[in-house]
């Protein structure tokens, strides 16, 4: 009788460790969705099921150590990668994310090569309790023909791939690594002369920083502004726009609105189509010869989706011509400080620039890992280590990053103030998104398009005459209004003198934003908000409309939309009748919510 019990508690032992393995998947699945998701739903009830039985027979294979431990490494693998992604980015790996990651290699690898000694030495402990189960599961029953069966149907019959469990989305995303990537849209965009309303032009500076969150930034003059003192010192007559937002939380796709004025739903042929802020002004002309159009970046040229990018501008410089060397990883080099660099190269240019000016300045030294001068800290302590456990010595480390590019910016306007003289001259400033510590559950951006990751700083500074007394007054009106990206092109169009020229007729009504300069008016319509275009192959599903001082966001584990009331700056449930509107507006432009589901 003893020995009958201890059989059958060996074959308990054995079922309960075979039972383990095979579900944890499943388990990690049911977390992820959370059981209501699942709830009703067969076919992922059937993909459950697959996963089951995969794992169930490949527990099963005859081999000794040498294949349990082959297998007790494949899952570890898959289920420590999943794990990751999940704490960090809320969904498991899929295609779309992998797919994502590839697009945006150079800014993926340094996060990828952070973690890899913590994750070998987490897929090594994994790999352990892998080969305990297994070893615990030897020569447990396995209803093999049974397991297969349901596998094939599970094939034929569940979930999309990339709906699946896990370790289904983990193998289905592998495609993508044989899927060639696409090209760079080749495009030749004339703008025919563009005769200005100015007696004179007036050379524009836009400065474009990186990851900026207006909360972190003094886009008002202060006394006691620690982050950017230089510019508070050197522009104090500025005009701030406080409720400025961008369209997006992703440097391309907000770049590309920057340049274009024009929302980014359009197809990737049409947004590369599209004329931009080089491409006008260098067709300006007054009285004189026209601007020098210029590109200085300490970013990389491959943000731009346009090919011809460079044919656009008569100086273009990246990241590479800074350092003197190919770059594929801007990262790499961020410690070199490479806004001081673009700094210095931008007062060697301006030199050698006389005349007007078009200039766009693009900073790089604030995204992560942040460029911080340890001399030169004042926000204490700072860690640049991203984990949940250090948030605000993390956020001290940007504020600090920030602090130290002022130094880089103020250099840039003063050579521009110098170059210009007496000459008229305009600078428009702001971020291309913001920066989440924490908020909403996310570290850094592209992750939603909650307040945090698009409210940015902006403000104007002119002189010398480039505007009329009526434009400024319009212009510090606009300072507690509610502005986007969008504005800031035909602003700077109508400070050259352009906007409302004949020659602009077949353009003016593409640009989706107002002229700051104009007196206020609310937006004309619902502005389509994403991280996901045609440009650019997003992680995450995340997308909504703004209107004024509302929005909707939804993102890829949200049932519906959220309500954002910006004067609040929380969520709001339920939706108030602004924010109804703006549901009801985005069937036009998402005909799916980011969950797949039709946007009804």
């Amino acid at each position: 009788m003893r020995e009958t019990l201890e059989s059958r508690s060996k074959r308990a032992l054995r079922a309960l460790g075979l039972g383990a393995f095979a579900a944890q998947f499943v388990i990690a699945d049911l977390v992820f969705r959370g059981p209501r998701a699942c709830v009703g739903a067969p076919r992922v009830a059937l993909d459950a099921a697959a996963s089951l039985a995969f794992w169930a027979l490949l527990a099963g294979v005859r081999g000794g150590r040498g294949a349990r431990a082959v297998v007790a490494t494949l899952a570890s693998v898959a289920l420590a990668i999943q794990l990751v992604a999940f704490r960090y980015y809320h969904l498991p790996i899929d295609g779309q994310v992998l797919a994502s990651a590839t697009h945006c290699w150079t800014d993926v690898r340094p996060l990828v090569t952070r973690l890899l000694p913590s994750m070998i030495a987490f897929v090594a402990a994994l790999a352990a309790a892998e080969y305990a189960l297994l070893g615990a599961s030897t020569r447990a029953r396995i209803p093999r023909l049974p397991a297969a069966a349901v596998l094939l149907l599970a094939l034929a019959f569940g979930a999309p791939l990339d709906d699946g469990p896990p370790d289904v989305r983990l193998a289905s995303s592998l495609r993508v690594l044989w899927t060639p990537a696409s090209a760079a849209a080749a495009t030749s965009v004339h703008v025919p002369i563009l005769p200005s309303s100015r007696a004179e032009l007036p050379s524009v500076l836009f400065v474009v920083t990186e990851s900026v969150r207006a909360a972190d930034y003094c886009s008002a003059p202060s006394t006691d502004c620690l982050v950017s003192p230089e510019i508070d010192r050197l522009l104090p007559d500025r005009v701030p726009l406080r409720e400025l937002r961008s369209i997006a939380s992703y440097t391309a796709i907000s770049i590309s609105a920057l340049i274009t004025g024009r929302t980014q739903e359009g197809t990737a042929a049409d947004i590369a189509a599209a004329p931009n802020a080089f491409d006008f002004a260098r067709s300006a002309r007054s009285s004189g010869p026209g601007p020098r159009v210029a590109y200085w970046s300490a970013q990389l040229e491959s943000l731009f989706e346009r090919k011809d990018i460079r044919s656009s501008t008569d100086s273009f410089l990246t990241l590479p011509d800074l350092i003197g060397r190919p770059i594929d990883d801007e990262d790499s080099v961020i410690d070199q400080g490479v806004d001081r660099l673009l700094a210095a190269r931008v007062e060697r240019e301006l030199h050698a620039a006389p005349g007007p000016l078009f200039a766009m300045v693009h900073f790089a030294g604030t995204h992560a890992p942040y460029f911080v001068d340890p001399a030169n800290a004042p926000f204490e302590p700072w860690e640049r280590v991203v984990t949940w456990s250090k948030m605000p010595s993390l956020r001290n480390a940007y504020r600090n990053a920030i602090h130290e590019q002022d130094r880089s910016v103020a250099r840039v306007v003063r050579a521009f103030l110098a170059h210009q003289g007496q000459a008229p001259w305009l600078i428009v400033f702001t971020s291309d998104h913001g920066e989440a510590f924490g908020e909403h559950g996310a570290i850094h951006h592209g992750q939603s398009l909650y307040d945090e990751q698009i409210h940015v700083p902006g403000w104007i500074a002119t002189g010398n005459g480039a505007l009329t007394s009526a434009e400024l007054a319009n212009l510090r009106g606009w300072e507690g209004r509610y502005a986007t990206h969008l504005d800031l092109l035909p602003t700077m169009l109508d400070a050259l003198g352009v906007l409302d020229g004949i020659a602009m007729d077949p353009y003016r009504h593409e640009l989706a934003g107002r002229s700051l300069l104009r007196p206020y008016s609310p937006m004309p319509r619902a502005i389509p908000i994403s991280n996901c275009t045609a440009i650019f192959p997003c992680a995450l599903n995340v997308w909504g409309m703004l209107r004024d001082d509302h929005a909707v966001v939804s993102q890829r584990w949200d049932e519906g939309f959220w309500c954002v009331n910006f004067a609040t700056g929380d969520p709001a449930a339920p939706m108030d009748a602004d924010c109804e509107r703006l549901r009801v507006d985005s069937r036009a432009f998402f005909p799916l919510l980011p969950n797949r589901r039709p946007n009804l």
